[in-house]
C-alpha cells in the first residue's frame, strides 16, 4: 500500500521528525517516547537483523573455504582413513615456508624504511609548503602513536596471501584519541552477498557491517 503524502486528504503520520530533532545526538529516546515511533523502531531493528543473518549465512561457504586454507597452511590435516587409520600425518610445510617468505618480502619492500613509511604528494602549489610537514607528522604518528600498526599490516599481508582478500577498518578512536587501522578477517566483517562489487572501499555495496562478539 502506497500513500501519496503530498495529497491534501492523505493521512498524516502522527510521529514526525523535525529539523530540530535531527540535531539530537541520539534519536532512539525520541522514537521510544512515541507508540508509532517505537513500533517503527522495532521493525527497523528486526529488518536489519534479518538482512544481516541472511548475508552471514550466504557467506558461510566462503568462510569455510578460508578456514580450510588456514588448516592446510599450518598442516592441520584430517585424520587418516582405513586402512591407514591412526597412522601419522606426516607433512612437509612447503606452503607455510613459501607464504612466510612471500609476505616477509612484500612487507620489507613496503615498510622497509620505517622512518618514512609514506609521503604526501602536493596536488596544487599551495600544498607544496605543508606537504613536508604533513608527511613528517603522519610518519611520526605511525611510529609512536598508532599502537600495533606494524603488526596489523603484517597480519593483513598474511591474510591476503592465504585468503586472497583482506579488509582494513580505519577509524578515529574517541576513547584513546588516536587513529586505528585494524585488519579484519572474514569472521569479523560482513557484507551483503554480492559478486559485482568492484570498489575497494565498498562504496558500491548497500551496507557493510563489522561483527564485534561480546
Amino acid at each position: 500500500l502506497q500513500i501519496n503524502v503530498e495529497a491534501e486528504d492523505a493521512p498524516k503520520p502522527k510521529f514526525t521528525i523535525t529539523p530540530e530533532d535531527e540535531d539530537l545526538p541520539n534519536l532512539i529516546p525520541l522514537f521510544e517516547s512515541d507508540p508509532e515511533g517505537k513500533t517503527f523502531l522495532k521493525k527497523l531493528v528486526q529488518d536489519c537483523y534479518e538482512e544481516f543473518i541472511q548475508s552471514w549465512e550466504k557467506n558461510d561457504n566462503y568462510r569455510k573455504k578460508v578456514a580450510e586454507s588456514w588448516r592446510l597452511l599450518y598442516c592441520d590435516l584430517p585424520p587418516k582413513n582405513k586402512p591407514y587409520e591412526n597412522c601419522a600425518n606426516a607433512a612437509i610445510p612447503l606452503a607455510l615456508q613459501n607464504v612466510i617468505r612471500y609476505t616477509n618480502k612484500i612487507y620489507t619492500e613496503i615498510f622497509g624504511d620505517w622512518s618514512n613509511v609514506f609521503n604526501f604528494v602536493p596536488t596544487n602549489p599551495q600544498a607544496e609548503i605543508i606537504a613536508p610537514i604533513v608527511t613528517e607528522h603522519s610518519n611520526w604518528q605511525l611510529r609512536n602513536r598508532i599502537v600495533g600498526f606494524k603488526r596489523q599490516q603484517h597480519r593483513g599481508l598474511l591474510i591476503f596471501a592465504v585468503a586472497g582478500d583482506v579488509v582494513c577498518h580505519s577509524y578515529y578512536d574517541t576513547v584513546t584519541k588516536r587513529n586505528c587501522h585494524e585488519i579484519l578477517t572474514c569472521d569479523d566483517f560482513v557484507t551483503p552477498y554480492t559478486h559485482v562489487s568492484v570498489s575497494p572501499d565498498f562504496s558500491d555495496v548497500p551496507w557493510i557491517a563489522r561483527r564485534i562478539p561480546f
